[in-house]
């Protein structure tokens, strides 16, 4: 007798999940066997980030020992990180589709799911990835004494790393061979280093055509942005324009969403922001008595985070984490928050000044109050998009994210064409 339709959809989803789970097994085992891999996920990564943390350990200290504030290779180094995880995710994923032809091949008359196939494929090179880029910040973060940092630079060394697997899978299902498909990571990964932002400012980079710049202009242009100068405007805006060849490299979106995150993220301006937060929030409502002490304990921590010092670092990450506990509800007095000994201070601890700078340039530029439309400026926190104020994190890793599954979708489309049965 015929199944019950409900039956019928178990069945058939357990049948799907079945054939995904094997996929994904397949993929993950495969690349398990394979020596070469493991070596270069386990200790490649560490390897990269010790030689890269040693030869950026530099500071402009007078007193010559390092020091995270003046260290003044932390962008560099960020730059670098990403261009390692997009170099290890392409020759992770850059000839794997070809070393499976002959199995897609010889099962392509069965009723092996595509998509299925990709996302087992895409999810097992994700996986290795993760354990790259944990690697690699873990080594590095502690050569170059990068604190309480790990989680953003991991997040945006994978997003990039997933593009760089999306785009490798690509070139696998067109390459006819690993050496042809090899000789693709240069022209990938040189786009990457020149135009993601760090090697050439894009102040000082040739500019796009002026027929595509002015077209651009037309569509942005709004009715209200007059000036008495309007030459000007437009060759201080020009100065300001990001070339559009650089909006097409993934560096390019996670560089400056990791230069952003390390100046609003650090344990220090994250909890000095909360704080604010909390202040803005009070400040603007009728307060009880009790409000009314916990407002002025806010504006106290505020003052003492910002010069807390300690003779140890892990005794001054202790006492910046009494700050957690006052946001909860805890009075000052009795925080813990005071100030130890004389010694290592926050700002030096936790901030950078050449990271700072560069956001507060970013920052300042577009704020000019002589622009009458908001203008996106390179590092800065938020972009201005269709009227909407979108914060960089999630506007940059949309964009990472949306373009990731484009390449995905291409893929689909050559190995469907590819694969597709004899006689159809």
């Amino acid at each position: 007798p015929e199944l019950p339709l409900s039956q019928r959809r178990r069945l058939r989803l357990r049948e799907e999940w079945t054939q995904l789970r094997t996929l994904f097994k397949r993929s993950f085992t495969s690349k398990l066997r394979n020596v070469g891999n493991l070596v270069l996920t386990l200790v490649v990564p560490p390897s990269l980030a010790a030689i890269v943390g040693w030869a950026l350990y530099f500071t402009d200290n007078e007193s010559g020992t390092y020091d995270f504030a003046s260290a003044f290779h932390i962008p560099t180094y960020i730059f670098i990180a990403l261009l390692v995880s997009m170099f290890l995710a392409l020759v992770n994923s850059v000839d794997d589709i070809i070393r499976d032809r002959v199995l897609l091949n010889r099962e392509r008359n069965l009723a092996v799911r595509l998509p299925y196939y990709i996302l087992a494929k895409f999810a097992s090179l994700t996986l290795f990835c993760a354990v790259q880029c944990a690697l690699f910040v873990c080594v590095g973060n502690a050569i170059l004494e990068v604190k309480g940092m790990f989680f953003p630079y991991w997040f945006f060394m994978l997003t990039t790393a997933l593009s760089g697997v999306s785009l490798g899978l690509l070139i696998s299902s067109v390459a006819t061979s690993s050496k042809m498909a090899a000789n693709f990571v240069p022209l990938v990964l040189i786009p990457q280093l020149i135009f993601g932002g760090a090697l050439i400012k894009y102040e000082e980079m040739n500019r796009d055509p002026d027929l595509l710049y002015a077209f651009q202009r037309w569509f942005t242009q709004s009715p209200d942005n007059k000036t008495t100068d309007p030459q000007a405007r437009t060759q201080s805006d020009r100065k300001l324009h990001v070339p559009f060849i650089s909006k097409l490299v993934a560096t390019h979106y996670t560089y400056e969403a990791l230069i952003v995150a390390q100046a609003k993220c650090n344990p220090l301006a994250r909890r000095h922001y909360a704080l604010q937060a909390e202040i803005d929030r009070l400040s603007h409502k009728k307060r009880s008595d009790a409000e009314k002490l916990r407002f002025e304990d806010l504006k106290e921590a505020q003052s003492i985070v910002n010069s807390l010092t300690s003779g140890s670092g892990r005794d001054l990450d202790r006492r910046l984490r009494n700050v957690d506990q006052i946001l909860a509800g805890k009075p000052l007095q009795g925080s813990g928050l005071e100030s130890g000994e004389n010694g290592i201070s926050t700002q030096r601890r936790y901030t950078n000044q050449k990271v700072d700078k560069l956001v507060a340039n970013a920052e300042t530029e577009q704020s000019d109050y002589r622009r009458k439309r908001p203008t996106n400026v390179f590092f800065s926190p938020e972009k201005y998009l269709w009227g909407m104020r979108i914060s960089v994190f999630v506007w940059n890793t949309l964009v990472l994210v949306l373009s990731s599954l484009a390449l995905l979708s291409a893929l689909y489309a050559i190995l469907s064409k590819q694969l597709k049965p004899k006689g159809t």
